[in-house]
């Protein structure tokens, strides 16, 4: 591929001399150790015997049009230890890793990071499993992520901006963890998970753990959930589950819209596993339909909570359409309105609310 050096005198371009790109093979050690300020394009890495892009103490860096593929560690393997951390992953190849295809460990200040365009395959571990010690912003878009054994795992310990948005998530093999995890500490969370397609993964799709979060803002937005199963865990396998892990302190807003749930083995939400002070849901547009379990499951306690069902299809699952169970929520409000709840086995309700509390401000209309 054709690149750019920046002189003194403006960009020359270097054009291509070749339709292939050049290839390292049967490397002994890491392919390429970076410096901290960094470029790397246009090569494939062929059968690695430790990691085939290294770097500690980075900077900035930036990796694009490359192949990757057999490494016996990670693919990529990137630590960052500055003030400001920056990072580009652009239209990679990362298949048969023996570990993870890109592990990300920031200690720095903050970190701005974009990974796009890559197709990953057929790796031993993560896609990508990245920690940020402080201020994160980070984004996933219209990466194929296919037949890995995991998918992706975010740790957020500081404020943080996560988009994930694009992608294909598809025939990933673990047992116990979601193709999507987001674990956040208790700094600020915004993360916005739309138009992804996560399918036929053998447990569930996507998995939010808060950590006393101060606030969580999350959207979960025209994305495509089909014949999911929930491997070893049961309904913590379901489609979306919301996990505040002991306790949020603060507040958890959810934004669930025009989302599909076709054939899944779990519930397309189940919120459980800890306590919230408050927790807001507007679930507007879903359609919901031929699940193992049920649709909407509020099995955490709070102090509030509010949710607002609209214009939702549940449809032919295994389990109550939208239910509370068997905790303590001192206040609800709910509105549930101008859904069809229909054809629900296994001795399901449409609606089941079973906590107790001190008010609950119902309105249930034109279903």
């Amino acid at each position: 591929i054709a690149h750019s050096i920046r002189t003194s005198q403006g960009n020359i371009i270097i054009p291509a001399h070749s339709s292939t790109l050049p290839k390292m093979t049967n490397i002994s050690g890491n392919g390429i150790t970076l410096a901290s300020i960094n470029e790397v394009s246009g090569i494939t890495l062929t059968d690695v015997s430790d990691n085939g892009i290294f770097g500690t103490n980075l900077r900035n860096i930036d990796i694009s049009n490359c192949t990757i593929d057999n490494s016996t560690s990670d693919h990529i393997h990137l630590e960052y230890s500055c003030g400001q951390g920056n990072l580009s992953l652009n239209n990679l190849t990362l298949v048969n890793g023996q570990l993870k295809a890109i592990s990300i460990d920031a200690t720095s200040s903050s970190m701005i990071c974009d990974v796009k365009n890559c197709v990953i395959q057929d790796n031993a571990n993560y896609f990508i499993d990245a920690s940020f010690a402080s201020k994160a912003n980070f984004n996933v878009t219209n990466n194929i992520i296919d037949h890995n054994v995991q998918a992706i795992n975010l740790n957020f310990n500081g404020p943080s901006d996560l988009l994930v948005s694009g992608n294909t998530f598809n025939n990933n093999t673990s047992i116990s963890s979601a193709p999507i995890i987001i674990t956040s500490g208790p700094s600020q969370l915004t993360a916005n998970i739309s138009d992804n397609i996560i399918s036929e993964n053998v447990c569930g799709g996507l998995r939010v753990t808060l950590n006393d979060t101060n606030s969580a803002q999350l959207t979960v937005n025209k994305n495509v959930l089909t014949n999911n199963g929930t491997g070893s865990q049961g309904s913590l396998g379901s489609s979306i589950f919301i996990n505040p892990n002991g306790t949020s302190l603060g507040n958890f807003n959810l934004n669930l819209t025009d989302n599909e749930f076709l054939g899944n083995a779990g519930f397309a939400l189940y919120c459980s596993n800890g306590n919230f002070n408050d927790i807001q849901v507007n679930a507007t547009g879903n359609s919901i339909n031929n699940n193992g379990a049920g649709g909407f499951v509020f099995a955490t306690p709070a102090n509030t909570l509010k949710l607002d069902a609209l214009n939702n299809i549940i449809s032919a699952g295994g389990d109550n359409a939208i239910t509370t169970a068997g905790i303590n929520i001192n206040v609800v409000n709910m509105n549930i309105s101008n859904n069809q709840i229909t054809g629900n086995s296994g001795s399901a309700s449409g609606i089941a609310l079973s906590h107790s509390g001190t008010d609950l401000n119902l309105v249930v209309t034109d279903n």
